[in-house]
This record gives C-alpha cells, sequence and structure tokens, in this order.
C-alpha cells in the first residue's frame, strides 16, 4: 500500500487522516451533546469540540453533515487553532437520502475529523400547499375560502391562526406552518379581483 494507493472512503466513519504523507490518529472530539437531536432545516446549532494539540496557523475546521449515499453539507467553519465552538446553519436540503446524517469537524491543517460522530435527524423543508373552495377571482360581495392543509399551528398573513380562512378581499395571503416538531414553512396564494 503506498500514499499514491489512496482514495477517500464514502463514509466519514472510514476516514483515516494524513500529514506529511503518514496517517496519523485522531485529534478532533465533538463534545457538543447532539447525537440523534432532531433539527429543522434553516435552524442554528452550536458545535463545540476539543483538539489534542494544536494545529497549524491557517487553519480551518469545518462542521459538516454526510447522507448515507456521500452527499456532504457544510455547516459552518471557524479558523483556530485550538477547541472551540462552530456556529452552524442547518441548510436546505432537497436530498431524498438524508435521515440520518452523520456530523463530523474536519480540520485542514494538519488535516484531520472527528474520532467521534454524531448523528443528527434533520426534519424535510416543509412547503405547504393552500387550497381554494373555489377560483381564487372574487366579486365584489363574493368570498373564498383557503386552507393550508393539517398541521400543528398556522399564522396566516391577516393575523389569523386557523387551518382555513375565508377572504373577501384582493390580496396576497401568506400562512406559515409548524409541524408535531415545530418546524416551520410557508407558501402564499394570490386572491384577485374577477
Amino acid at each position: 500500500f503506498s500514499d499514491a494507493d489512496f482514495t477517500v472512503p464514502s463514509s466519514n466513519l472510514d476516514i483515516v487522516n494524513l500529514q506529511s504523507n503518514h496517517f496519523f490518529p485522531d485529534t478532533i472530539t465533538i463534545t457538543s451533546p447532539l447525537n440523534n437531536i432532531v433539527l429543522c432545516q434553516h435552524d442554528s446549532i452550536q458545535v463545540s469540540f476539543t483538539v489534542a494539540s494544536t494545529f497549524n496557523s491557517g487553519n480551518v475546521f469545518t462542521a459538516q453533515i454526510e447522507d448515507y449515499i456521500g452527499n456532504i453539507y457544510s455547516l459552518g467553519t471557524l479558523s483556530d487553532t485550538v477547541s472551540g465552538i462552530i456556529h452552524c446553519y442547518i441548510p436546505s436540503l432537497y436530498s431524498s437520502f438524508g435521515n440520518p446524517y452523520i456530523l463530523s469537524v474536519l480540520g485542514n491543517n494538519p488535516a484531520s475529523i472527528s474520532s467521534f460522530t454524531d448523528t443528527l435527524i434533520i426534519t424535510p423543508l416543509h412547503i405547504p400547499s393552500i387550497t381554494s373552495s373555489s377560483p381564487t377571482s372574487v366579486c365584489a360581495g363574493g368570498s373564498v375560502t383557503l386552507d393550508a392543509g393539517t398541521w400543528s399551528a398556522y399564522n396566516w398573513s391577516d393575523t389569523e391562526n386557523t387551518e382555513s380562512i375565508t377572504v373577501s378581499t384582493t390580496n396576497n395571503y401568506c400562512v406559515t406552518i409548524t409541524d408535531s416538531l415545530g418546524c416551520m414553512g410557508n407558501t402564499c396564494i394570490d386572491v384577485t379581483d374577477l
């Protein structure tokens, strides 16, 4: 086996580290209590980690998640040489190959990856669909009922907080829904004059 034969495995659990053409043991440990936590897309989290030794000047730590077929998503970075906290943002994930995602922290100078990885459950991005009881063009004195579907909570742009609203004026009506885990999504529909 030579360094020329080295290929990066598809799973973070199998990755070994290289420094000056030699493998070396993992030096990063995730210390945040994040294993099996359920998150929403667009949530913010803090990933704390410790390092066994100081990294070189110019090092960048990266928190990332990987789905089970190898798609990798960066969550945040920290330019530092010692233990720290990476402030992360869960992106919109459109992969159907997601849960659970493997969380890891990487350093680049020297190259290293966290020895213990956590798994995160990330709920899909909810984009509700508004249905109407009739065409969304209304005559004077007419009305239309807009329904956002079945969710745990609703917040319409007209301040209603029910699954459906009945409107009689032209406007752009938006709803933000919340699911049972607290994850949100939104959409809008135009009601126009006939």
